[in-house]
């Protein structure tokens, strides 16, 4: 039996901005001539072309402004075996509006042989500097959806597995995991891979199979970028799962996981973004949590989580915390709460955000919801004795939030704030 119903299923996935479009914040000007809070708005309709519902696959791969091939499934223009090298640096393939489903439509873009001699030697080629594009028609996008299937084309950790690329674009794609359960890690899935870039697509409904949005595995270097992705109805009770999870590397001093002008929502027992990276940083986004659901467990836990620490910056986000349930948190943004080490530099700028308490706590045992974490056991980050020395928190605005009897690190504000106290 599963622990949270589907009652959000009816929504449609072109409106999803109804479902995160409450009202609007606005910045309050300090008189100085500049604002204080986030200038991005809570309300952003949802602009972006809608998922296709039909349509003939056709997949076209374009080189120096000719299509030199035509394919009919991302199988046939991915592939993880059988298959020889035909893709050059600077390739662009072009994705027809379908909906892209069922065997042989997992793509797999990783290394292969140029030749048989390359094949018995175990000589790959990288996929470099790659662009994987929707194409929109009369309004519609094309769409990989999962169903449920397996696949033969890819490992099954990913509905899309990205993996040794060497720069790579992935946009104007939707990835829906409503339906299916054939996959065992997330929708996308992102490994042994140096600047890949995830843009304008909906990622969404992998909480159906417990699974992450999208997930990025420990050997991947440069930037893994989200930019413009609406992420909801991911997560699960599978470790647990989120909309999006970006481990560190192993590889990289200076691995980046970015996310920019996004909106992640209605996550399942996860968080919105959990970023285990050297370096994250989070701008123009909306992180908005949810209320739990009759018969829904719990909803989001944190809104943005980044355990490890690392090099943070946080600007003009909006964060909202609502009451997801007992088995959630009441942090809209936590920091180095698991692990805080000398093996990475360390700091935090969180400017010009805006943190909303929709509720003013987390369970039915009236837990308060708090904008922001730093450690654990909880500190005040610029404190005698704490060990992060690099630390901006200036220029945020706190609205709902009650902070009236609790401990100074749960109450920290940072500098030049405006607090609107929960009425």
């Amino acid at each position: 039996m599963r622990r949270h119903s589907r009652l959000l299923r009816g929504l449609a996935v072109g409106a999803i901005a109804a479902a995160v479009a409450v009202t609007s914040c606005t910045p309050t000007d300090p008189g100085d001539g500049g604002t204080i809070g986030a200038t991005r708005a809570r309300t952003q309709p949802d602009t972006m072309p809608l998922a296709a519902t039909s349509g003939t696959p056709r997949i076209e791969l374009v080189r120096d402004g000719s299509v030199i091939a035509t394919y009919t499934s991302f199988g046939s223009a991915f592939q993880r075996t059988h298959a020889y090298n035909n893709r050059r640096p600077g390739d662009v393939f072009e994705v027809y509006p379908a909906v892209y489903s069922g065997l042989g439509q997992f793509p797999y873009v990783g290394p292969l042989p140029d030749n048989d001699a390359d094949a018995a030697a175990g000589v790959f080629q990288a996929p470099t500097d790659l662009t994987i594009r929707g194409v929109t028609v009369d309004g519609r996008r094309p769409v990989l959806q999962l169903r449920d299937a397996e696949d033969y084309n890819n490992y099954r950790h990913g509905l899309l597995e990205i993996d040794g690329a060497n720069g790579l674009v992935w946009e104007n794609i939707d990835v829906d995991g409503t339906g299916g359960s054939g996959v065992d890690r997330s929708g996308i899935y992102v490994l042994n891979s140096r600047n890949v870039t995830i843009r304008n697509s909906r990622i969404h409904g992998f909480d159906e199979s417990d699974n992450n949005g999208v997930f990025g595995a420990g050997g991947n270097a440069g930037t893994l970028w989200l930019d413009n992705v609406r992420l909801f109805d991911n997560g699960g009770w599978d470790g647990p799962s989120h909309n999006a999870y970006i481990n560190s590397s192993g590889v990289d001093p200076n691995f980046t996981a970015k996310i920019t002008n996004s909106i992640s929502t209605r996550a399942t027992v996860g968080h919105l973004f959990k970023s285990r990276a050297q370096v994250t940083i989070a701008e123009g986004n909306l992180f908005e949590g949810t209320d739990s659901h009759p018969g829904w467990e719990c909803a989001e836990s944190f809104g943005l989580d980044v355990p490890e620490g690392g090099r943070l910056t946080a600007a003009n986000n909006v964060f909202v915390k609502a009451k997801p349930g007992a088995c959630a948190n009441g942090v809209a943004l936590r920091y180095a709460a698991e692990a805080f080490t000398n093996d990475r530099t360390h700091s935090v700028s969180i400017t010009n955000n805006t943190f909303i308490a929709s509720s003013t706590v987390w369970d039915d045992s009236g837990h308060r919801n708090v904008p922001l974490g730093f450690l654990y056991p909880p500190i005040v980050p610029t404190a005698p004795g704490s060990p992060i020395t690099d630390v901006t928190v200036s220029s945020n605005r706190f609205e709902g939030f009650d902070a009236s009897g609790e401990p100074a690190a749960s109450a920290y504000r940072g500098t030049n704030f405006v607090d609107v106290p929960a009425s």
